[in-house]
């Protein structure tokens, strides 16, 4: 089995460009050392057609209820942060 690291990357700013900035580091990062994005979050408003893959994993709340975090491929995270309604969950 392979050893398997993370990076990490936030930005505490709600502006496109700053989502964009986010969005670039990570796809370099991802591009470099052949990995994923983890998005954090549930993404919205992605579509069916989108390249690449975006996968949707589900996971148990401290509450008791469930939610989705979004990882994504290289290709996916290329194609979206060129979509109107692209953002970065932080």
């Amino acid at each position: 089995m392979e050893a398997q690291d993370q990076v990490a990357f936030a930005a505490m700013c709600k502006d496109r460009e700053d989502h964009k900035i986010l969005a670039d580091l990570c796809l370099l990062v991802a591009i470099e050392f052949s990995g994923l994005v983890d998005f954090g979050g549930q993404l919205t408003g992605v579509g069916s057609s989108a390249p690449g893959n975006l996968w949707a994993i589900p996971y148990e709340t401290h509450w008791g209820g469930f939610a989705i975090i979004n990882i994504g491929d290289v290709e996916f995270l290329r194609w979206w942060s060129t979509q109107t309604n692209f953002r970065m969950i932080k």
